[in-house]
Formats: C-alpha cells, sequence, structure tokens
C-alpha cells in the first residue's frame, strides 16, 4: 500500500493550521526515516520541484521560518529541519508514471471538495487525480493519494470523475465507449495509509529494528482504527531494544518461525493498550519483590505462552517511551538493558 504525493503535501507545514504544525511535521519525518532506510517507499507527482518553483512553494528555510514565527505555541522543529526532511523524502522517492493515456468522448465532469491554493494547481491537481483514478480503476492499484488538509489532517477529501472513454492505450478489456467513474479518498494523515496494511506481513519479512517497529506501529494504528480504541499512539512512544531480533531467533518467533504471530500480536495488543495482556512487573530474581529498574526505566514482562517453551515479552517503560527489550524463556530471568 503506497502513498502518492504532490508538493502541497510535502510543504503542508507551511500551509496547514497552526494547531497541527507539528502533526504534519511528524508526518513528514517519519516518511524521511523510513523511505532514507528502504522500509518503505513512496510515489511523488510527475515534476514536483518545477511545480514547486512554479508556484513558489519550493521547500526553502524563509518559507517555514515565517509560519514558525507565527506561530502561537512554540515547536522542536525548525526550518532547517524541515527543509531537510523534505528534500530526505525527494531523494529516496520515485515519480509516479502515467499508466494509460486516455482519449474521452468529452471531457469527464469532476466532483470535488479539495483545496487548492490557486486555480491554476487545482487544473494540475484534477489531471494527476485523473490519471489516478483511470490507473487505479483499470488496474485496481493499491495506491492512495496524499494531500495537505488546511483545517485537520485527520480528515479526508474527495474527488470524483465521470464520463465516457472512447479509446485508451493499452487496450483493455471493455467494450469502448465505456462508462467511467471512479472516486478517490484523499488521505491527509499518513497513519491512515499505514492502518490499510497488513503489520503481520512486514513483521514476516523484517531483519532489522527499525522493520520491526514499522510492523508494530502498522499493526497498532490498524487495530486502534478498526476497533474504535480510544487508545493513541506516536512514532516516538516506543522503540525496539538492540537485542530485540537477536532474542527472536533464539526463540523461534523470528519471521515465518513457530511462535511468530503470538509474539506479534502481544506486542500490538500491549501497545495499543487493549488490555489483552496482563501485565506484570519484572523483579530482580524469582523470589524477589523488588522491580528491576534502570534509571528512570522500571522492567515489566508478559507472558505470551504458558505451555512448550513458557516465553515472555520483557520490556521497559518510563514516563515518556517504552523499549521493546527481549523474548525470552521463563526461567532465564533475563532482560537487556535499555
Amino acid at each position: 500500500m503506497n502513498a502518492v504525493i504532490n508538493f502541497e503535501y510535502l510543504v503542508s507545514p507551511a500551509l496547514s493550521d497552526d494547531f497541527y504544525f507539528d502533526k504534519v511535521v511528524d508526518n513528514l519525518r517519519i516518511l524521511s526515516e523510513l523511505l532514507s532506510s528502504g522500509v518503505y517507499s513512496i510515489y511523488l507527482e510527475k515534476d514536483i520541484i518545477s511545480k514547486m518553483r512554479c508556484h513558489d512553494y519550493f521547500p526553502s528555510e524563509r518559507i517555514f521560518q515565517r509560519k514558525i514565527s507565527q506561530l502561537r505555541e512554540g515547536t522542536a522543529f525548525c526550518s532547517s529541519d524541515i527543509v531537510r526532511i523534505i528534500h530526505t523524502i525527494i531523494k529516496h522517492s520515485e515519480e509516479l508514471e502515467e499508466q494509460h493515456i486516455v482519449e474521452w468522448h468529452k471531457e469527464p465532469e469532476v466532483e470535488s471538495d479539495i483545496f487548492s491554493i490557486s486555480k491554476e494547481r487545482m487544473k494540475e491537481l484534477h489531471e494527476i487525480y485523473c490519471s489516478m483514478a483511470v490507473d487505479g480503476f483499470f488496474n485496481q492499484s493499491q495506491l492512495i493519494p496524499m494531500y495537505y488538509h488546511p483545517l485537520n489532517p485527520q480528515l479526508s477529501q474527495t474527488i470524483s470523475f465521470k464520463g465516457i472513454i472512447k479509446d485508451i492505450e493499452p487496450a483493455c478489456i471493455h467494450m469502448l465507449p465505456l462508462d467511467f467513474y471512479n472516486c478517490l479518498n484523499i488521505i491527509s494523515n499518513v497513519d491512515d495509509v499505514f492502518a490499510e496494511m497488513d503489520g503481520y506481513e512486514l513483521y514476516k519479512n523484517a531483519d532489522t529494528e527499525l522493520e520491526y517497529k514499522f510492523a508494530f506501529y502498522v499493526g497498532v494504528v490498524g487495530l486502534i482504527k478498526k476497533n474504535a480504541l480510544k487508545a493513541t499512539i506516536d512514532w516516538d512512544d516506543f522503540k525496539i531494544g538492540r537485542f530485540f531480533v537477536k532474542s527472536l531467533k533464539e526463540n523461534q518467533s523470528f519471521q515465518e518461525q513457530q511462535y511468530s504471530s503470538v509474539v506479534y500480536s502481544s506486542i500490538v495488543n500491549l501497545l495499543a493498550d487493549t488490555g489483552a495482556n496482563e501485565i506484570k512487573p519484572f523483579y530482580t530474581t524469582a523470589t524477589s519483590s523488588v522491580q528491576r529498574k534502570s534509571g528512570d526505566f522500571l522492567a515489566y514482562r508478559v507472558h505470551i505462552t504458558k505451555a512448550g517453551r513458557a516465553l515472555r515479552l520483557l520490556f521497559w517503560k518510563d514516563d515518556y517511551e517504552m523499549v521493546i527489550s527481549n523474548v525470552g524463556n521463563k526461567s532465564e530471568l533475563l532482560i537487556y538493558e535499555p
């Protein structure tokens, strides 16, 4: 499930409501981290740099510094951070190529509630989204358009196209002329894209700490959305310990090994705070009542399996962050330092 991003989304910190400034920058920051590590991939609208220049939105410190100076609340981000993030995204993304060339009987009717920076830009957006609507109709593509929302990035927008296709290249199996209709749901929050993905599939192919973090994050945002949970999660709420992957391999929980699905499910439910796990303190010894501690972090345990290996998930938690440390046998009493 890949996002398709246009230039407004890249410069959304300058366009969005002040209240959501940090949220939209965080969206870009997460994408930048995932793309630069090869964990995720997206597509950009064609000639995105030249279009930004044409509409006077080339990502420079100037446009973001002006926005930051007007914020009523402070922000942890500076203009140079945002520019660097945007250029990282551009560097590690591919341009979206048009898959079909359509000859219309007449120009398609367009219904839309999307915002645009200008009438000229709206025409370009219609072309981009019409091409995506056609490609999605014939290819059943798994591409999701992303665009900024000026009021609230949690909200989506729609655009639909209705017309008669007179001819199309490459040829299709449908009889021509063809009545065409397709509606695109345009997302503004990257978590809504991730929520449509399969976190366990990502887990089964993961090999690095970041790949596992992404798999769990996808699983959590999907679980929260599908079950309308009150819980929330941010990308920085948890991290994967440096010996976590090693412990999976040692305990038949790596990728598609015997206990992988139950380990994945336990961690996703833990992060989503569903109450499915019984969380207990992890003590210094089997007979002690003193909880293990490392700095401000306290150690906890969750039983994953009761029979056979009697596996447990060990993790650390302070007031701000959770560290998923390792999986281990009940008898080992081992938790790695955070």
